[in-house]
């Protein structure tokens, strides 16, 4: 090969082109470098970063999109802002494996929860993913939005959120992560409040806080529902001339195929008949998509004058 096509072929490829003055890495891609770091330098374990989703929640939606069961640390800026950094079970697991044993496995995680001495454990591993997060962000409009946050106190209790932070809007960086080359897979999340440029409208406010308030009234309406034992087709004649004490003969299969109803007359789901605590109750045993259920009690209903005792061969309640 001539001087001359080598020469050109370095050009084409970018050898001799000037590094930039400084860094235009995305925030996904700083964050992924930053685990990096941290996992080369502290950790000593092959941890690589994947997929990020760039999330915008509020302090009441906040529960859903971190990792249940993981290890919440409170993150401290500069005056009173504050921030979250949280790592699912199975990240934990393999940063205390490889900081106290130097070995991650493959074995089934432990289901316990995060103490105090896992926080610290972990702290500088956390303060140095805030570090190189800041150093990689340089140059790129997020890099104030990022920076001045350190790990400090672990959140051990989800109800004690919005005791610790402030009801703002908040961006959540949440990444996927392979642990030791596909052994396991865990998640990272880092959530800080967004300012300045990052600041949403108003209106965007407005329409967030609208979409939670009536999250939180759907979720708390009331949803009645209607067990039907079983459905009897008789003449006018026969049912006017219905009295109590009379005797209704029911399928034997109803008691255990109870159908229940919505308001609208759609069916919602089945259940067995039975009882709680001296009432009459129904235990779920199917959804209309036919997922299993939790038991459901219902109050006590009320006698009716066309209902009678069932005859003692139709068995009892389930």
């Amino acid at each position: 090969m001539t001087a001359t096509s080598s020469s050109i072929l370095q050009r084409m490829a970018g050898a001799e082109r000037t590094p930039p003055d400084h860094g235009v890495v995305s925030p996904f891609g700083a964050m992924r470098l930053a685990l990096s770091k941290a996992a080369q330098d502290i950790v000593k374990a092959n941890l690589v970063g994947g997929q990020v989703a760039d999330l915008r929640v509020t302090l009441r939606g906040m529960e859903d999109v971190l990792p249940e069961g993981g290890l919440w640390v409170v993150l401290q800026g500069h005056g009173r802002t504050r921030g979250l950094i949280c790592v699912d079970p199975s990240l934990l697991a393999a940063l205390v494996q490889a900081m106290t044993t130097g070995k991650v496995t493959g074995s089934d995680i432990a289901t316990r929860r995060p103490t105090q001495t896992d926080a610290l454990l972990v702290r500088r591993v956390l303060g140095c993913v805030l570090d190189t997060f800041v150093l990689r962000l340089a140059g790129h409009p997020a890099e104030d939005w990022a920076r001045g946050f350190q790990p400090r106190d672990r959140v051990s209790d989800p109800a004690r959120l919005p005791h610790v932070l402030p009801d703002v809007v908040y961006r959540a960086l949440s990444m996927e992560v392979d642990i030791c080359g596909g052994l396991r897979s865990g998640s990272l999340v880092i959530l800080l409040p967004r300012t300045g440029g990052e600041e949403v409208s108003p209106e965007t406010v407005q329409r967030a806080a609208f979409a939670e308030a009536m999250g939180k009234t759907l979720r708390s309406a009331t949803a009645e529902l209607e067990a039907v034992l079983h459905r009897i087709r008789m003449p006018i004649s026969e049912m006017t001339a219905l009295e109590p004490g009379m005797v209704l003969t029911l399928p034997r299969d109803s008691l255990a195929n109870v159908v229940l109803h919505g308001c609208d007359g759609r069916v919602v789901g089945r259940a067995k008949l039975g009882q709680s605590r001296g009432n009459r109750a129904v235990k779920l045993i199917a959804d209309k998509n036919g997922a299993s259920a939790a038991k459901a009690k219902r109050e006590e209903l009320p006698e009716t004058n066309a209902l009678a005792t069932l005859p003692e061969d139709q068995g009892g309640g389930g």
